[in-house]
This record gives structure tokens, sequence and C-alpha cells, in this order.
């Protein structure tokens, strides 16, 4: 990521203990020396350096004292609710946190084409601000700078920008569209409100995008995603719900959590072999989502990736995944089959009751179904569990009420208690060698008629096919 160091001269004026005054066409100007010439400031906290009651537009003098103005210090305007334009000369270099704050009635800023640096909130609460001609000089704009500019409908990022502060347009509801310099850090930039975004371009050498980036952003339905990018941070572009299409590109390593939470018109997501995690929540609430691919490459699916992804009707697992998170697929109600790879984590993968699954295929390799793995899946039927599992978790099955058909492998060695409790259709069970019968069948499983136990399993325990009415001994 690249940063931007503002320098010490920079970010905080050193002013001498008395101010001094100046009239300039009928304005009184306080100002303070600093390096380089003076600065607008009047050396009070929070205390304008013109009269408060100031009215209409106002341009900055090139001197006071003598000396070139160049720097609009900290408060210098702040609160002056009558001014409604400003115009620099070309000798001021940098506007200084909260200089312009809360300048209610200000339009329009000419800006001197020296001007380097914007500080925080330097604009903040501008309500009828509605443009901002930004020069080619500028390198940073500091935290929250034009935050709550709810008229400003246009900004020009010059390409020599650096650094654009979090928030520094938050709140701004009226811009529609967004293209980004090269060389800066993308923060939380636009989050919070910009509901008029519709288009972001973002450069191709940002490797990152931050948390909260463009949360919010409820109008954004466009945005090119930079070619080298390889970190989508958490809540990115959270409750972006127009965003219909997003190519994630094969730079990326990583995509944050609830990084896409609620962007509910993404009709399609293809993740690229190169994001080896999907953090917790990343695609939770897009509702219509129908199409996925999640390619090679990818080893975790964090708790709730995809939760209530109600568009979803299929889910395949690629083989490099190791690990699936807590209810990564919960209240995907319209899935109706999985493809399962080996190795992975399966507890609580679809743990509603409601869902459609009616098959899962577990790919060869794996060596255990987690317990609950699959609790509540009703519309199951079948279930082919591959040679090489030796463990069964506990209620694996449990409620899967349209199971007819398990295959277990002759590699099994347990199968937890209510490991298929409450599958009232399966009829016939045949346990394989080597392993400990428990309370497998037992809740009413009234249509087993027949079960074959192998001659070397041993004890057979108390309660381990009770309910099974049907059962012919």
């Amino acid at each position: 990521m690249i940063g931007f160091a503002v320098s010490a001269a920079m970010a905080v004026l050193s002013f001498s203990a008395s101010a001094e005054t100046q009239e300039v066409a009928g304005v009184v100007w306080t100002y303070q020396p600093c390096e380089g010439g003076v600065a607008i400031a009047s050396g009070r906290t929070h205390q304008p350096a013109i009269p408060s009651n100031t009215v209409g537009a106002v341009v900055i003098p090139s001197q006071l004292g003598g000396q070139p103005v160049v720097k609009i210090g900290k408060y210098a305007f702040s609160g002056c609710v009558g001014v409604s334009a400003v115009a620099m000369s070309n000798d001021v270099n940098e506007v200084c946190d909260y200089a312009f704050r809360s300048c209610s009635n200000l339009v329009s800023v000419a800006f001197s084409s020296n001007i380097v640096n914007i500080g925080s909130h330097a604009f903040r609460d501008c309500i009828r601000l509605q443009s901002v001609p930004l020069v080619n000089a500028l390198t940073n704009v500091g935290s929250s700078a034009f935050a709550n500019c709810s008229e400003l409908s246009s900004v020009n990022l010059p390409p020599g920008l650096l650094r654009i502060g979090a928030s520094a347009f938050n709140a701004c509801s009226n811009i529609v569209a967004v293209a980004m310099p090269p060389q800066f850090s993308v923060k939380q930039v636009f989050s919070g409100s910009c509901e008029g975004i519709a288009s972001v371009i973002l450069p191709d050498d940002a490797p990152e995008i931050c948390a909260s980036a463009f949360e919010g952003c409820k109008a954004l339905s466009t945005v090119k995603l930079p070619s080298n990018l390889t970190i989508i941070g958490s809540k990115a572009f959270k409750g972006c719900a127009k965003l219909t299409s997003v190519t994630i590109p094969g730079s990326v390593t990583a995509i944050g959590a609830e990084a896409f939470m609620n962007c509910k018109g993404l009709t399609s997501m293809d993740i690229p072999g190169s994001v080896g995690e999907l953090g917790s929540q990343a695609f939770s609430g897009c509702a219509g989502l129908t199409f996925l691919t999640l390619s090679e490459g990818l080893r975790i699916v964090g708790t709730k990736a995809f939760y209530n992804c109600n568009g979803l009707t299929s889910v395949i697992l690629s083989e490099s995944v190791s690990t699936v998170g807590t209810k990564a697929f919960a209240g995907c109600k319209n899935i109706v089959s999985v493809v399962v790879p080996s190795g992975v984590v399966l507890k609580e993968m679809f743990p509603d009751s409601y869902t459609k699954i009616t098959s899962v295929k577990i790919l060869p390799g794996a060596d255990k179904v987690d317990d609950e793995a699959f609790k509540g899946c009703k519309l199951i039927d079948t279930v082919n569990i591959p040679e090489g599992v030796v463990s069964i978790g506990e209620k694996a099955f449990s409620g899967c009420a349209n199971l007819k058909e398990v295959v277990l492998p002759g590699s099994l060695l347990n199968i937890g208690k209510g490991a298929f409790s409450n599958c009232k259709k399966i009829v016939s069970v045949t346990l394989p060698a080597r392993f400990q019968v428990k309370e497998v069948f037992n809740s009413a499983y009234r249509n087993i008629t027949s079960v074959t136990i192998p001659a070397n399993s041993g004890e057979v325990p108390a309660q381990a096919f009770y309910g099974c009415k049907s059962l012919a001994v």
C-alpha cells in the first residue's frame, strides 16, 4: 500500500504568540507568520480569521504584512455561514484542518494551482458546496475533508494524488461517478450514504481496497477492479444493493469479511484460484446470486460466507478447499445438489431443515463426516460416502426425513450417536465390519425392516435401534 507523509511544517502550524491584522477591501484579516510567509489564522482555538458575519464572495489576499499568504490555517473560516465563494491566490499551498468547516452557504471554491494538501475536515459540513476543481499539484486529501457536502455532484481527482483519507467524501450523496487516480490507497473514501455513485473506476496499480471503502453506496451498479489488486477489504462493497457484476482479477488473494454482504443485485460470481480465503459473511445476503464458481486454490470458506443466498441451486467445492465455516450456506433454501471435496470440515454447512438439497456427493479422500453436517436437510434421498471415510459424526444426517439409501464404505469404523436419527424412510441397512455400533438409527426408525451386523462388531449397546418398530429380529 502506498502511503503519504505530510511534513511537520505542513501538518502543524507554529504561530507566534500574537496575531496581526490588516484590512483589505473592507475585510479585516487576522494572520500569523509561518514557514514561507504567513497563514490566515486567528491563533485562538476555533476562532475564524475574518469577522464571522462576513457575507458573499471572499478573495484571499496575495499578501498580508508584506508577506505572501501561503496557508489557510485551522478554523480560518470555520462557521462563517455568510461566505458563499472563496478564491485563493497562487501562493497558497495548503488548506489546513477544519479551515472551512460548517461554511453552510459556501457554493464554490477556486483553489490555488499550487495546493498540495487539503487537511482533515477542511470542508466538512459545507452542505451547499457544489463542485471542487482539485488542482494537479494536489497530493493529499485528509480524512473527512469533504464529508457531508451533500450537494457536491462532481469531483475531479488529479493524477498526482497520492492519498485520500478515510471518509473523505463520506455522505456526499449527489456524487454519481468516480475515477480514481493512480498510486493511492483506497480507503473509506466514499463510504457512508454516498447513495448517488453509480460507477467507479479504480487505477490498475491500486494493490488494495481497504475496509468499508464503498460501504453503503446504494446506487453503485458497476465497478472496474484493478488488474493488480491483491486484497478486497472487509465491508468494501457492503450494502451496494444495485451492484450487478464484479470481475475479481486473478491477482486477488483474499476477500474480507462482509466484503459484498447484501449486494442483492449480484447474479454471478467467479472466485479465481488466486483467492485462498473468503472471509465470514463475504457474500451473505446476496439473494440474487444464482451462479457461483469456486476455483481450485480456494482453501477456506468462512462462517456464513453465503448465508441466505437464496438464488443458489448448486454448490461445487473444489478439491483445494479444506475448511468450510459454520453455516456457510445456511438459509440457501434452493440448493438441490452438493459436491464436497475430501478433507473438508463439514460441520453445520447446511443446518436448515427447509433446504431443498436432494443429493450429496462426498469426493474420495475424505476421512470423516462431521457432527450435524447435514442435519435437518429433509429432502436428501441419497448419500454416497466414499471409501476412506472412517467416521460419521453425531447427528450428521439427523432429520433427513427423505433419505432412503445410504452406502456405507468398508473403511468405516464409527458411526456417531443419532447419525441417522429420524431418517424414517431408510428400510435396509448393512453395517460394515470393524465399526462401533451406537445409537445410530434410534428415534422412530419405523420403516427399517432388516439390519446386517458384522460378526466381529462386538457389543450392540442399549437403544442402538430403539424405536425401529418394523425391524424383525
